[in-house]
């Protein structure tokens, strides 16, 4: 399943001096993490492979923008009498103190399918492909959240139920990261959980990639 697009959009509540976009496009690939957890069902593993983010110069030609195309193969497998949920996504943060003015993220979350058009106030569906056996893609192609100077938001991309004795897999292709108006340093790291549960145990664990920059 392919992932779309997500759109960060940063409002600054004071006025500022933009400065001219960094030419730039560059693929930086990201370690692999993976962690077992002993658990009283057993066992549950839960890690991702093939991290990659690839930045290019923004569309707008502005400098406040950063574009990238993000990929990641997140999986879990449960060992044990319980079944799971593994969730994955990235930690996005803009640090920005501009004299004392507060920073904010504003946008909108459209969830399953749909897609606004820009412009129009219309929608336009996005194909949504699953037809591989044991993946599942939560598309969140516009997201929405209000982040304070230094303050961190998740954003979700993969939601998928987990069986025990099985390896599940949420693979995301070039999903797109559009971060508009901030004027500080953009940092972004994956995560990926995996939530157990039994009719006598609640369970979690995680990993997370290495952070990087846009």
């Amino acid at each position: 399943m392919v992932a779309r697009s997500g759109i960060i959009c940063f409002a600054l509540t004071v006025s500022a001096v933009l400065g001219a976009p960094v030419a730039r496009a560059d693929i930086q690939a990201l370690p692999p993490h993976e962690r077992v957890f002993a658990s009283p069902i057993g066992s549950f593993t839960v890690g991702h492979k093939d991290e990659s983010v690839h930045r290019i110069p923004p569309l707008n030609q502005v400098g406040t923008t950063r574009e990238a195309l993000v990929s990641n193969t997140v999986y879990g497998r449960i060992d044990g009498g319980a079944t799971g949920t593994l969730v994955a996504g990235y930690h996005v943060g803009c640090a920005v103190n501009l004299n004392n003015g507060a920073l904010g993220l504003n946008s909108s979350i459209y969830p399953d399918d749909v897609l606004p058009d820009v412009g129009t106030g219309g929608t336009n569906p996005i194909p949504y492909l699953n037809g591989q056996t044991g993946i599942q893609t939560y598309v969140a192609p516009v997201l929405t959240a209000t982040l304070a100077p230094g303050e961190v938001k998740e954003v979700k991309l993969t939601e998928k139920q987990v069986v025990p004795g099985d390896t599940a897999w949420a693979i995301t292709r070039d999903f797109h990261i559009i971060v508009n108006s901030c004027t500080g340093p953009v940092s972004i790291r994956s995560y990926s959980y995996m939530q157990v549960t039994s009719t006598l145990v609640d369970d979690s664990g995680g990993v997370f990639g290495d952070p990087t920059w846009l």
